[in-house]
């Protein structure tokens, strides 16, 4: 039974990492518009997917080592430390059209507001419906394939 649970649990961690990870690159690739000038956008694009491409390419040959030697949950924390980082370094670029955003909306919005907001607008993206079906699938065959 606990095998059971723990093969549980790195499925869940697995599924939101994965989740977390194209929410991420759509961040990216959003906010890489805000921030360069469009003569500019090609070139950067092209640097994230040779950086993306090599980082793939390295990445099993660093992971493995560091999973054999400190556990998956070491391995999967470092991942999540790695998010956080970077989501620092970004949250400390100010682009001019998010400054012109946060005046604009200076009355704070509370929490509903924004969650009904957020469900809209995945409702009307075919790309976030796309992912949500995708990884919601794959958990959901993950979890079905397991031993009972």
């Amino acid at each position: 039974m606990l095998a059971y649970k723990r093969q549980r649990t790195l499925y869940v961690k697995t599924f939101f990492i994965v989740l977390i990870s194209h929410l991420w690159r759509l961040y990216e690739t959003g906010a890489s518009s805000q921030i360069l000038p469009e003569n500019q956008r090609g070139q950067a694009a092209a640097r994230e997917q040779t950086t993306s491409n090599l980082l793939k390419i390295i990445g099993p040959f660093l992971g493995a080592p560091l999973i054999f030697a400190f556990g998956i949950q070491w391995a999967i924390l470092i991942n999540a430390l790695s998010f956080l980082i970077s989501w620092g370094l970004i949250f400390q670029v100010r682009t001019p059209m998010l400054e012109k955003t946060a005046s604009k909306n200076a009355a704070v919005k509370n929490f509903w507001g924004e969650m009904q907001e957020g469900l809209v607008f995945y409702k009307e993206s075919r790309i976030m419906l796309t992912v949500l079906f995708r990884s919601s699938f794959l958990c959901l065959a993950l979890v079905a394939s397991m031993p009972s």
